[in-house]
């Protein structure tokens, strides 16, 4: 199966292998983001952090980046792992509830 666009000229084959690899890049946003927390809690008590700037002596920018990848990351395995059991989970409606999560206000 090919990969969406703009990887498309990539192709996965699913079977364990590759749903093993979705689960731990999905599941790594789990323990990445509690991690990334508790590291800005700590640099913003000990004035390291400097939320908005994107100078290279504050943590800012690395937790930035860091938390983008795992986004990235995880939002993309959802999207393969969704591709590769579209018609299994079609009774679901996988991407209505998905949207429902991802539209609700944080609180």
């Amino acid at each position: 199966m090919p990969h969406p666009w703009p990887f498309h000229h990539f192709k996965f084959e699913p079977g364990r292998k590759f749903y093993l690899q979705c689960k731990t890049f999905i599941l790594q946003f789990v323990l990445i983001q509690p991690a990334l927390g508790f590291l800005t809690f700590v640099l913003s008590i000990t004035d390291n952090y400097h939320e908005g700037s994107f100078s290279p002596r504050y943590g800012y920018l690395y937790i930035t980046i860091l938390d983008n990848v795992s986004i990235s990351f995880c939002l993309y395995y959802l999207v393969l792992f969704w591709i590769s059991l579209d018609e299994e989970l079609k009774p679901f409606n996988p991407v209505g509830k998905f949207l429902c999560i991802k539209v609700m206000p944080s609180f």
